[in-house]
């Protein structure tokens, strides 16, 4: 009984220990792009609802249900990675949270334009920064991760392209 209570104390001792180590340090760029990504991740899953709830556009819903969907996978994805190179994440800019705001004011005749130009303008952004991190990043990991992530925004465009070219008037 006693051997088993101590072996019980050591290995409760070591993954105290384990978990108490301080994680790996990230490159400084690859800090930064995660930042970035996981923020940007967080933006699309709120437009995206937005548009869910406000659109009457059938290409402009399907666009909003894939944006959500995929976006919320790729934040998993890059919290996980921030996470294990003890990077912190933050919430949306204030320029996102602006964002958000103009959306949400606007009248329902603009709404759907104005979403579909923004999310072009959003994954042409993101796709720069992601190559950016495929180019300069430190990590492996955190330069595949942006491979992946650039191939879905790319993605994303086309789709994004696709629902504004729908808008009557377009």
């Amino acid at each position: 009984m006693r051997t088993t209570c101590c072996a019980v104390a050591v290995a409760t001792a070591a993954l105290s220990a384990a978990s108490a180590a301080p994680a790996a340090s990230a490159p400084p760029y690859d800090a930064h792009w995660l930042q970035n990504a996981v923020a940007a991740h967080r933006f699309e899953i709120a437009a995206g609802k937005l548009a869910a709830q406000r659109s009457h556009d059938g290409h402009l819903s399907a666009l909003a249900g894939r944006l959500i969907s995929d976006h919320t996978l790729a934040l998993r994805a890059t919290t996980a990675s921030a996470r294990r190179l003890g990077v912190k994440t933050k919430g949306l800019t204030p320029s996102m949270q602006w964002q958000l705001g103009i959306l949400r004011g606007l009248p329902q005749a603009d709404f759907a334009r104005a979403y579909a130009t923004l999310e072009i303008a959003d994954h042409n952004e993101n796709i720069i920064l992601a190559g950016e991190e495929i180019k300069r990043g430190g990590d492996k990991q955190v330069r595949q991760l942006a491979d992946k992530q650039s191939t879905m925004l790319a993605k994303h465009l086309r789709l994004a392209r696709q629902a504004l070219r729908s808008l009557p008037g377009a």
